[in-house]
Parts: structure tokens; C-alpha cells; sequence
């Protein structure tokens, strides 16, 4: 299952590193080569095997607030105290520990996929990843996050990435992003069933939401997937029927997702995550 099958994921960063260093990628060290594939085009170099973190006057921290990168998050930053940057820090790398306890898999793309997590203090909760700087996951917690809190939205954010990349290196939609954005061309949105927004957005919300929801299944969770499960099916249907706007490619990552009965399958994602394909 394209959208999220480790093995799937390991072939297209490999393909996206070769297509970058015009050199194939060593299989055991795919982590440090395609980190090196990566930082000919990032401003700001990943580091070759760890996942760095920090915050608003960090590198990446002054970077996105000068570029205006993530604009909502960019417009209300404040200082973060040192005790506050103490606990998120705590609770982020404790996050990525209880993700490998969740499911190793999905902590495997996370280690490729993820090299840098900036945290900044704004008025908005969520997170946040731009298509252009691959690796990069911005996080704007909420008071009240705790360490699964920042595990849900790591999760959420890496199956970003992980589109990015497959947009990147097989292309997901036949047209130009311009055309998605046209309002005719919205769709419902997979957590929302009153609001329509662009059909890049849509396939990467519906992708981002399935994954959250099976992590917190595996927790014992099932309060997202019982609220979502409706707007999620009916997103994937609309996704379905403007088949016209996607790649051959893009067309088989929503066939799949279609196959999953939503919310029975959401359970058993793991196995599709797993399978060697």
C-alpha cells in the first residue's frame, strides 16, 4: 500500500537519493545517504543520522521566521522559556521512543523521512511541513500536550513527508497545483464534512488521519477514529470520482485506500504497513 508501507517508503527515498547524487544508495546506511542527497538543495543541512530538535532561535527557528515559511505560526511566535523548551524536549524525544514501543515500522519512516523537528511557542496547536524542504517537521504544542500528544502529531506530520516524496519521484497528480486549487475542484475534507479545500490537500489529510488513527488505535484510543470515520469515507470517495486529476501512480494510492473499510481496517493498517511489497 503506497501511502504507507515501509518497504514502499525505503524505494522512493532510495529512488529520490540516486536521482539527486546520480549514485545508488547503500542500503544499510539509506538513512546518511539520502540526508546527503537532501542537503544539496536545503538551506540548512541535515544531521546525518539523528533527528535534531529546536526552536524559535535555532537555525531552522530564525530561518522559517524570516522566510515566513509557515506563515500562521511565523505571525504569532513568542520566546519559549527554558523550562518550557526542557519539557518539549522531553516529551519529543520520549514521543519518539513511545513511536518504536507503537510500531517499529512507522518509527523506521520516521527515522528516514524526519531529520530536523523545530518547536516554536504560538498561538496556534498543530504541525507543520512545506513540500520544498523535505525532512523539516514544525510543531506549534498546545499547554496541555503531553509526550502522545507530540507522538500523534510527529505521526501525522512524517506521512506528509512521505507523500511529498512519492509526489516528488513518481508524481501523484496530472495536473498543476494551480488547477487543484480552483474551487470547482474542491473536495469535502477528510476531518471536516462541511468545509471543501483543494484535492492535494484532501488526499494528504486523508492519508495523515488514517495513520494517526491507527497509532492511537494500537494505543487504545479510538475516539478520532470514531469522530472521523464518516467524513474520512466520504473524502476518499470524492478523491475517487476526480480521478481525471491524478498519475496512474496517484489513481493506485486511492484504489488502495479504498479497499480499506473504514474504521474496521483502520485496526489492521499495521499489516499493510508491514508487508514487504
Amino acid at each position: 500500500m503506497y501511502a504507507f508501507n515501509v518497504y514502499h517508503c525505503r524505494k522512493t527515498v532510495g529512488r529520490l537519493a540516486k536521482a539527486l547524487t546520480a549514485t545508488a544508495p547503500r542500503p544499510h546506511a539509506l538513512i546518511e545517504d539520502y540526508r546527503k542527497a537532501i542537503n544539496q538543495f536545503r538551506p540548512i543541512a541535515a544531521p546525518m543520522s539523528t533527528i535534531s530538535i529546536g526552536f524559535e532561535d535555532s537555525s531552522w527557528g530564525q530561518h522559517i521566521a524570516k522566510h515566513d515559511i509557515f506563515s500562521d505560526f511565523t505571525s504569532t511566535i513568542s520566546p519559549s522559556a527554558p523550562q518550557l523548551r526542557a519539557f518539549w524536549a522531553r516529551c519529543t524525544t520520549g514521543a519518539l521512543e513511545h513511536i518504536r514501543s507503537t510500531d517499529s515500522n512507522i518509527a523506521s519512516m520516521i527515522d528516514l523521512l524526519v531529520t530536523d523537528i523545530i518547536i516554536l511557542n504560538t498561538k496556534y496547536v498543530g504541525g507543520r511541513t512545506a513540500s520544498h524542504i523535505p525532512g523539516l517537521v514544525c510543531l506549534s504544542p498546545s499547554c496541555r500536550w503531553q509526550k502522545t500528544d507530540f507522538a500523534d502529531m510527529i505521526v501525522y506530520e512524517a506521512f506528509h513527508l512521505n507523500l511529498f516524496i512519492s509526489d516528488m519521484v513518481y508524481g501523484v497528480f496530472s495536473v498543476p497545483r494551480a488547477i487543484l486549487a480552483e474551487e470547482q475542484n474542491h473536495i469535502s475534507s477528510p476531518t471536516n464534512p462541511h468545509e471543501t479545500i483543494p484535492l492535494d490537500q484532501a488526499l494528504h489529510g486523508a492519508v495523515a488521519v488514517m495513520a494517526l488513527m491507527y497509532v492511537q488505535s494500537v494505543r487504545g484510543k479510538s475516539s478520532l477514529l470514531e469522530m472521523l470515520a464518516t467524513p474520512l469515507s466520504g473524502c476518499i470517495e470524492e478523491l475517487c470520482a476526480r480521478a481525471q486529476f491524478l498519475s496512474d501512480y496517484g489513481r493506485e494510492m486511492i484504489n488502495q485506500l479504498a479497499t480499506l473499510q473504514i474504521p474496521d481496517d483502520i485496526e489492521r493498517l499495521g499489516i499493510h504497513i508491514a508487508k514487504y511489497e
